[in-house]
């Protein structure tokens, strides 16, 4: 099915230029994020490659990927840092150019309060940074920049709030995002082929 754009019948708010305020049952909102994520080589701030992050906090070296909770540990301490790659690397996974859009990425939940495809889950953190929280998601949900409008299923020129419901419609969707100035949001689901990488997303 092609994506289409559904006419606006509402008069939009005003334009928020900062993300946001709605918050939705089941979904995790990240602002100013516009959903795609990007390489280390695209980002503003380190992202370090597993020999690298070995190389400086441990010793001897570990030339392997390291345990999901210390390099969640290492990435908290780090006021920069908002990603885990895989458990072999770390970045600011909102650190791009287009902030116009604010994300919504649906919860596991048994009692079907969420997006139908959700494939994410809340997890703690560390030993040293227990109280900090994540999101980790299936390699189906999350893929690189230049993927990225494959996730779209449709774009639709309607308030936030009819975006939401407009994702339990289809038992793909894992979640949407909003344009900042609520003139529109996209529904998003999985595609066949996408392979992805478990991706770990500091909470807000």
């Amino acid at each position: 099915m092609g994506k289409k754009i559904v006419p606006l019948t509402l008069v939009s708010l005003a334009s928020l230029v900062q993300g946001i305020d709605d918050e939705f049952p089941g979904f995790v909102h990240f602002r100013n994020w516009p959903g795609p994520i990007h390489t280390y080589l695209q980002l503003g701030t380190p992202l370090w490659a597993s020999g690298a992050v070995a190389s400086s906090y441990t010793n001897p070296p570990i030339t392997g990927a390291l345990p999901g909770a210390v390099m969640k540990d290492i990435c908290a301490a780090d006021p920069l840092c908002t990603w885990v790659h895989s458990n072999y690397a770390l970045g600011n996974f909102s650190k791009v150019l287009n902030t116009t859009y604010d994300m919504y990425i649906g919860v596991k939940d048994p009692t079907n309060e969420t997006a139908p495809g959700a494939a994410c889950s809340i997890e703690g953190g560390g030993k040293n940074f227990p109280d900090t929280k994540w999101l980790t998601c299936s390699p189906l949900v999350m893929v690189s920049d230049e993927n990225f409008e494959k996730h779209i299923i449709n774009t639709f020129a309607i308030p936030p709030t009819l975006v939401w419901q407009t994702c339990f419609g289809d038992p793909k969707c894992f979640g949407f995002r909003i344009k900042n100035d609520r003139s529109l949001g996209d529904i998003l689901h999985h595609f066949d082929g996408d392979k992805g990488d478990i991706e770990s997303f500091k909470m807000p």
